[in-house]
């Protein structure tokens, strides 16, 4: 007898995550069932305009982030003012 599969329909992953189209990759693919639980409580979905600065330099990191649509550029502001496109 082989054991039903597990997906998203018949399994105790949080309803938050079952939509999510993180939900497979990143930090989010390795968490267990009860790990999810305990992340979701902490989610929140926020809204940037383009342009808008996440997060400067030197500044401390408190949050984790899925980015779920548009992009993200990460810069480095060089000596002379000049800033250096470093990712996407």
């Amino acid at each position: 007898m082989s054991a039903s599969r597990q997906d998203v329909h018949n399994s105790n992953v949080p309803a938050l995550c079952q939509s999510c189209e993180a939900r497979h990759n990143g930090m989010c693919g390795v968490l267990n069932a009860d790990e999810l639980l305990a992340f979701a409580k902490h989610t929140r979905v926020v809204r940037h305009g383009a342009g808008e600065e996440l997060l400067s330099e030197g500044a401390s990191i408190t949050a984790y982030s899925n980015v779920m649509r548009g992009v993200v550029k990460l810069i480095k502001t060089l000596a002379d003012g000049r800033r250096q496109i470093v990712g996407l």
